[in-house]
């Protein structure tokens, strides 16, 4: 998670509170202060002056600016204490264990005490058959398997890690403190019962969970897996991370999906991208973890693999962002995998959609971009982008996903845009995602060329936030543009409409653009239309609506350009 400033937040928090507490008492008073703080002709400003258009536009951007990363910084510091706990039997273990040895030594005037002591403390070995032995019942790691299915062993109950294991699953952290143990081809090992961090899987097995007070989930770090019950990240129990999803390793496997976050304090993990492939479906990404009930923002997820080949291939679809309960950002959805092929048709994966903010405050998760479809003699479809999630009753909807670019000999389609999040109470409403171009080189009737429509922008608050713009529409063009020879039609995308503004002080946002078309201006000429653009939000008490979006032009024998959009 990024890293983000606390200094001087609290005094604009209360400024922000007081200032939507006076408004919402009165109506007279939040049309004098929309007045006040909207100019009838606003000055021209240089690119890095801020206007300040409309009270929604003010709280919106300081919910989105101020109070999401506040909540995010201290979900950071819990990810960076964490790890610093669960090293202490890392660390210690060795320390205990070695200074034991030495008092029980055979030269040791405490020699006679190891029967008893050495059971109590000790780190647990490798047997010749290749199974491992537990660590001391008090104090000790767990041996390590070398066997063929054979487990690590298991941590002492009160300090130890769980031993490594080859192909069968980590040993497991103890009772009070201690790590789960690393495999190779199985499950990662949980942690203690208390305090400890599952431990990493690191082909086709979970990560392990971990404690129940506090602790990470282990990481998966690659998988083969097709339907993937593995290759996922483990949990955290009540403070701590959810562990990474696995990556797709080899032709069709899907990421792996990230661990949730600890109950009352936890990110979730990040899931895996897909694996890519040289025929057929690549692999999808996997979801993002949730987030904990109380505090934390959800993971991201996957990437979507990518394909190449000769016939029929389509990108892997980007896995969802992970949603959070209280406080905190839901999750970005992944990116669609891009698509490349010679013949037959080639379709771009879809975009995931954004996690949900928190329902308190937390902004929406942006929906991830539609991977983008290319064919050489074949047909190509874009993938769609996806939606940006809704946020809680503070924050900011997420933006849409921009779909897929298609290009190819044959008919191509843009993929559609995702549409933007809408938010609560007070905050803006997420921008719409950009509609995919369409381009047919094809001269036959047959290479139509259809981009994809602009998403709508997410509704503000409904009572203080702006409405987000709509997103333009895809510019689709047919036929060859030097010899502006072309019988197939090119039809540009639709511009997404614009949300609408809070009751009070907001602005609805601004449709999208049409998206321009082109094809063939001789004898063979299809018919070029040009999209429709978008209408305008509508605004709130004293404030305007978004402005309608330009039709987009056409370029053709014949057709005509798309109609413009209403004003909000």
């Amino acid at each position: 998670m990024a890293k983000h400033s606390t200094k001087n937040t609290s005094r604009k928090l209360k400024v922000t509170t007081y200032l939507a507490a006076g408004v919402l008492a009165s109506g007279g008073g939040a049309a004098a202060l929309t007045a006040a703080v909207t100019p009838a002709t606003p000055p021209t400003a240089a690119p890095q002056d801020v206007q300040l258009t409309s009270l929604g536009g003010l709280l919106g951007s300081l919910v989105k600016k101020v109070v999401a990363p506040v909540v995010s910084t201290v979900s950071d510091v819990v990810s960076t204490a964490v790890p610093v706990v669960t090293a202490v039997p890392t660390v210690a273990t060795p320390i205990v264990t070695t200074t034991v040895d030495s008092l029980v030594a055979p030269t040791s005037p405490l020699a006679p005490l190891a029967p008893v002591v050495t059971p109590l403390i000790s780190n647990g070995t490798t047997n010749p058959d290749g199974t491992a032995t537990n660590g001391g019942l008090l104090i000790g790691n767990g041996g390590t398997a070398t066997g063929a299915g054979a487990d690590g062993g298991n941590g002492g109950l009160l300090l130890g890690n769980g031993g490594i294991s080859a192909t069968g699953d980590g040993g497991n952290g103890g009772l009070v403190l201690g790590n789960g143990g690393i495999s190779g081809t199985g499950d990662g090992g949980n942690g203690a019962v208390l305090i400890g961090s599952g431990g990493t899987s690191v082909l086709g097995g979970n990560g392990g969970d971990s404690g129940l007070v506090l602790g990470n989930g282990g990481s998966s770090v690659v998988s083969t897996d097709t339907d993937p019950t593995t290759g996922n990240g483990g949990h955290s129990g009540l403070i701590g991370d959810g562990g990474s999803g696995a990556t797709g390793l080899v032709g069709t496997a899907d990421g792996g999906d990230g661990g949730n976050g600890g109950i009352l304090i936890g990110s979730g993990g990040s899931g895996g991208g897909g694996a890519s492939t040289l025929s057929g479906a690549a692999g999808d990404g996997g979801d993002g973890g949730n987030s904990g009930i109380v505090i934390g923002d959800a993971g991201d997820g996957g990437a979507g693999g990518a394909a190449v080949g000769v016939g029929n291939i389509a990108g892997g679809d980007g896995g969802d962002g992970g949603h959070t309960v209280l406080l905190g950002s839901g999750g970005d959805g992944g990116a669609g995998g891009s698509s490349s092929g010679l013949l037959g048709t080639s379709t771009g994966g879809a975009g995931g959609d954004g996690g949900d903010g928190g329902i308190v405050t937390g902004t929406g998760g942006a929906g991830g971009t539609g991977g983008d479809a290319a064919s050489t003699l074949g047909t190509a479809s874009g993938g769609a982008g996806g939606s940006g999630a809704d946020s809680g009753v503070l924050g900011a909807g997420g933006d849409g996903g921009s779909g897929g670019d298609a290009s190819g000999l044959g008919a191509t389609t843009g993929g559609s845009a995702g549409d933007g999040g809408h938010t609560t109470v007070v905050g803006d409403g997420g921008t719409g995602g950009t509609g995919g171009n369409a381009t047919s080189t094809g001269t036959g009737g047959s290479s139509d060329a259809t981009a994809g429509s602009g998403g709508s922008g997410g509704d503000g608050g409904s009572v203080l936030g702006d409405g987000g713009s709509g997103g333009s529409g895809g510019t689709a063009t047919s036929g060859n543009t030097t010899t502006h020879v072309g019988s197939g039609d090119a039809t540009g995308g639709s511009g997404g409409s614009g949300g609408t503004g809070g009751i009070i002080g907001s602005n609805g946002g601004d449709g999208g653009t049409g998206g321009s078309a082109t094809t063939g201006t001789n004898n063979t000429g299809g018919k070029a239309t040009g999209g429709t653009g978008g209408d305008g939000g509508a605004g709130g008490i004293g404030n305007t609506g978004g402005t309608g979006g330009e039709g987009g032009s056409s370029t053709g024998k014949s057709g005509g350009s798309g109609s413009d959009g209403a004003d909000g």
